[in-house]
């Protein structure tokens, strides 16, 4: 039976843990994913570099995220890498985790 890896992070979830839920971030289709498409993995290192506490490829990509501190250190971290990157192609946004928007609830063992 394969391992699963969100064990963790769905504690961290539930403890509203940021840093930890950043720990945690872990997404399998990178392995593929990231060596395919250089610059996915190129704005997932921008964002590490600028201060983001994590990043990860979400689902099978090629949307990336960051989590952060806080509202005003993603907007620097946004600023940052589109000037860094100058990419026409790229959109980035900042939004706010809901802390009301997901209920996780402890598997069974």
């Amino acid at each position: 039976m394969k391992q699963l890896h969100s064990g963790e992070l769905i504690k961290a979830i539930q403890a509203k843990n940021v840093a930890a839920i950043a720990a945690e971030l872990y997404n399998d289709l990178e392995k593929v994913v990231l060596p395919e498409f250089p610059q996915v993995q190129k704005l997932r290192n921008r964002f590490t570099a600028a201060g983001a506490i994590g990043t990860m490829m979400s689902g099978s990509g090629p949307s990336v995220f960051a989590l952060c501190n806080s509202i005003d250190q993603a907007q620097t971290i946004k600023t940052q890498v589109a000037n860094q990157l100058n990419d026409p192609d790229l959109d980035l946004w900042v939004t706010q985790i809901s802390n009301t928007g997901i209920q996780a609830t402890p598997l069974s063992t």
